[in-house]
């Protein structure tokens, strides 16, 4: 092999060495913007009476999440938490609660994201036979305003325009801020426990060890697999 054969075979090593640096560090450098909204169901049931501190919780998202101009959690990717703390009612204390941390997105391909996330919102799994909204005709959003919603500028406006790392929603017919879309499912301006008969997320703040609470003075707090969830990414 001469020298000029050396040459070029190196210089397209180092290319491809460049190239595949590059893409690590875009790849590691990609993170969710704080404000932006997952949305996601629930794998497997959790039971305050059941479960325990430790137990892992996983979740599948059915929206793609977009971060910095392209899709950095697909749409069925896993989001990974664990139970921080499950206590059943009793005589002595009437109050049922369930702590959960959600720290984690695995994508398919196996690729794991670290992440810092609340729980914002929760709803009872969809029903089998309600309608898609993303089935229904698309139309241009029409919301001004940021996190979680913002004004309405219309009758066909937005609910998810605005909110950081998420696409313009496919629903095309209006649903007012906070409430359930017309086939059931959690919407970005969503938030506290929707549809679900003495439950309620604590008012507390979420912090490293407690995560998000949910409680009932009623029952055990149990939510069934398909549970939806409306998840919020901190800081970390």
């Amino acid at each position: 092999m001469n020298r000029r054969s050396i040459s070029v075979l190196s210089a397209a090593a180092l290319l491809c060495f460049a190239w595949t640096s590059s893409r690590s560090q875009i790849a590691e450098s990609s993170q969710l913007p704080v404000g932006s909204t997952i949305p996601v169901t629930l794998v497997k049931g959790i039971d305050a009476r059941k479960n325990k501190a430790g137990d892992n919780v996983i979740a599948r998202t059915t929206e793609n999440v977009n971060s910095e101009g392209h899709v950095l959690i697909p749409r069925g990717s896993q989001i990974i938490g664990r139970v921080s703390e499950a206590k059943a009612r009793s005589k002595v204390e009437p109050e049922s609660t369930l702590g959960i941390i959600f720290d984690q997105a695995v994508l398919k391909g196996g690729r794991e994201i670290p992440l810092a996330l609340t729980i914002q919102a929760i709803a009872p799994p969809k029903p089998e036979n309600s309608s898609d909204p993303s089935d229904l005709p698309r139309m241009t959003a029409a919301t001004a305003g940021g996190l979680g919603g913002g004004r309405n500028l219309g009758p066909m406006s937005d609910p998810n325009a605005g909110v950081p790392g998420r696409v313009e929603s496919p629903n095309s017919v209006y649903v007012p801020d906070g409430q359930l879309s017309p086939g059931g499912g959690l919407t970005p301006s969503c938030h506290g426990v929707l549809g679900i008969d003495g439950v309620a997320l604590s008012a507390e703040n979420t912090n490293s060890s407690r995560g998000s609470l949910i409680i009932s003075e009623r029952h055990n707090v149990h939510l069934d697999a398909r549970t939806q969830m409306m998840l919020r990414a901190l800081e970390k």
